[in-house]
């Protein structure tokens, strides 16, 4: 559905996601920066180090397209983690962007009420592992940490 994407941007959001009031316009003020290709919330509950949060992206959608997009490989899990990479790879990483309301998102809601996805997980991670040579929860880290 994305691939026929157009105007300037695309909101990526999930579907159990709360947002509060003002939560989009500092996102555009981010974006108006051209070095700046993605953008997503700061400050929100994590599960850990985040590059940035893959409940919610917004992108300017000409570097949608030009990065590639989602890797459909990645079925539950390691597409946030794909996507921070290719980014920081061609020399724009995404960007937090502090809200003044914090979006709400039900951490790994999906796989808590739906165990059976578990064995999805496992093979995502091990197709990421497969396409990029390291553990996802290991690139998590290094990225964040840049």
């Amino acid at each position: 559905a994305t691939a026929r994407a157009h105007g300037d941007y695309l909101l990526l959001v999930n579907d159990d996601v709360e947002v509060a009031e003002g939560w989009l316009p500092p996102l555009l003020a981010a974006l108006e920066d051209p070095d700046v290709w993605c953008v997503t919330p700061d400050n929100t509950h994590t599960d850990g180090p985040q590059v940035f949060h893959p409940y919610l992206m917004l992108w300017r959608t000409e570097t949608w397209h030009e990065i590639g997009g989602l890797d459909e490989r990645f079925v539950l899990w390691g597409s946030d983690i794909d996507l921070a990479r290719r980014l920081v790879d061609v020399g724009h990483p995404p960007v937090k962007v502090e809200l003044p309301n914090p979006v709400t998102h039900e951490l790994n809601a999906t796989s808590r009420e739906h165990p059976e996805l578990g064995e999805v997980c496992v093979e995502d991670l091990r197709r990421f592992r497969e396409k990029w040579g390291v553990d996802a929860e290991h690139e998590k880290h290094r990225l964040a940490a840049l």
